[in-house]
């Protein structure tokens, strides 16, 4: 498959259902199936940030359209400018996600702030509602 006609993204904080920003996505939704990726889940306050390291990072796996549009919604919410932008403060990255029926590949946002003196999130979930 080819990057750029990927339509599933990896979501693991607020754009979850039941999260403050999951009305943004909503409109987009084809199919949304729970997951996890490897990673540590850092609490940055209002929002989580998804950076490497051991453990798993659970979230949705949603099936998005029209992907050009939706992923325009998405690249401006996580501050995202395009491949290897110093201002990004999120980078859109294709990874597998593991679910319940087979591995998916998906778009996510990984994380490129400073995460010094921030806790990783319990269980590597963050709590909606």
């Amino acid at each position: 498959m080819r990057p750029s006609f990927c339509d599933r993204v990896f979501v693991y904080g607020t754009l979850k259902q039941g999260g403050i920003y999951h009305s943004l996505i909503a409109p987009h939704l084809l199919e949304v199936q729970e997951g996890w990726v490897p990673g540590v889940l850092v609490d940055l306050g209002t929002y989580p940030g998804w950076v490497p390291g051991p453990g798993r990072v659970w979230g949705e796996v949603v099936r998005v359209a029209p992907v050009v549009e939706a992923l325009a919604k998405l690249d401006e919410l996580e501050d995202y400018h395009g491949p290897g932008r110093p201002e990004n403060l999120y980078e859109r990255v294709l990874v597998k996600v593991e679910t319940a029926t087979a591995p998916v590949e998906a778009w996510a946002y990984r994380y490129l702030g400073p995460t010094e003196g921030r806790p990783a999130v319990p269980g590597g979930r963050w709590p909606v509602g």
